[in-house]
């Protein structure tokens, strides 16, 4: 598939996409996969495929993958990407082989198929007015493959809507006397391949404690204008270490995941987040001179941190059946 999204990238063409801000859903793979739906919808109505609908949107959906983005050149005469991240941080990217799989199903050039496509295209975005609040992507088609290009004004406004999930969650970040810690979660659980996380969960439970004497909380929760401190003066991401966005892509497969694989393997999922997110604790610093300098950036690695401990509290009671300590 790499190569795919590798080739031809002189020939990209580019398509903006906007969404308003209410229509985000949680999982970014499930806006991509209704976006491509849409389009396959309309594409069948128009030119009247001969493979039934509902086997194409079920082989569209299976087909949608998070890639990895060193496989596609920014830099391209034809790109206009305008990526403005710094340069170690290439942006996350779904793809998925639309144009190839209706050539293939319908036993049709692909030339034919992409250029149907960029007509349907042209209507859909026509449509789209400025109202418009939250820019999702910008859309590049190339040799069949449809790359979803996930922007940091799009990030910010899905981080603060899963944050509000967060802020309207199950746990009370101070455990106190009651609260379970390691020692006791160990008692409760013979699976001690899980114990890292189980740690991860606890440590995070005790950095949001600091948080919120630190007074970068309020009421247990993070404030919901955190929106406004998701970027820096040059309107990027603060999330500018490798180790935050290892973080956030890692956030990301574990929100797709939840939404739409129930049997994955969650003990691996679980294992995973927990180590990129010690890599994260051991590398971005949230309280003293990073609080005092650059207060926005310590709330915004905070809320990271606070998504990090949902999924983790999720992932060890709900899919592994194992207690979730709050306490180290």
């Amino acid at each position: 598939m790499d190569s795919n999204v590798r080739n031809n990238t002189h020939s990209h063409k580019l398509f903006k996409i906007s969404l308003e801000q209410e229509k985000l859903t949680i999982s970014l793979r499930n806006l991509v996969k209704q976006w491509l739906i849409s389009i396959y919808v309309e594409y069948h109505q128009e030119f009247q495929c001969s493979v039934e609908s509902d086997v194409m949107i079920s082989t569209i959906e299976s087909k949608i993958t998070l890639v990895n983005s060193s496989s596609i050149d920014l830099n391209s005469s034809g790109n206009n990407l305008q990526w403005q991240s710094p340069a170690h941080l290439l942006p996350i990217v779904y793809a998925c082989p639309l144009a190839i799989l209706i050539a293939a199903s319908e036993k049709l050039s692909l030339s034919m198929v992409m250029e149907n496509l960029q007509i349907l295209l042209k209507e859909k975005l026509n449509n789209i007015t400025d109202k418009s609040t939250a820019k999702i992507s910008y859309l590049i088609i190339d040799s069949g493959w449809f790359n979803f290009y996930l922007h940091p004004q799009m990030l910010a406004h899905w981080l603060q809507k899963l944050l509000s999930q967060v802020n309207l969650g199950r746990v009370n970040y101070d455990g106190g006397a009651s609260g379970l810690t390691i020692a006791k979660a160990n008692k409760l659980s013979n699976s001690f391949q899980l114990l890292p996380a189980q740690f991860i969960h606890a440590r995070c439970c005790s950095v949001m404690n600091l948080g919120a004497r630190a007074k970068l909380m309020t009421n247990w929760q993070l404030p919901q204008s955190t929106f406004l401190v998701w970027f820096n003066e040059a309107q990027n991401l603060w999330s500018i270490r490798l180790s935050e966005y290892n973080l956030l892509r890692d956030l990301i497969i574990v929100t797709d995941r939840f939404a739409s694989q129930p049997r994955s393997n969650w003990s691996k999922t679980a294992l995973s987040l927990s180590q990129t997110t010690a890599i994260f604790l051991a590398d971005c610093r949230i309280f003293g001179e990073v609080q005092q300098r650059f207060p926005q950036q310590a709330i915004a690695r905070l809320g990271l941190i606070a998504i990090v401990q949902h999924w983790l509290g999720r992932i060890l009671e709900e899919r592994l059946n194992l207690p979730a300590p709050t306490e180290l």
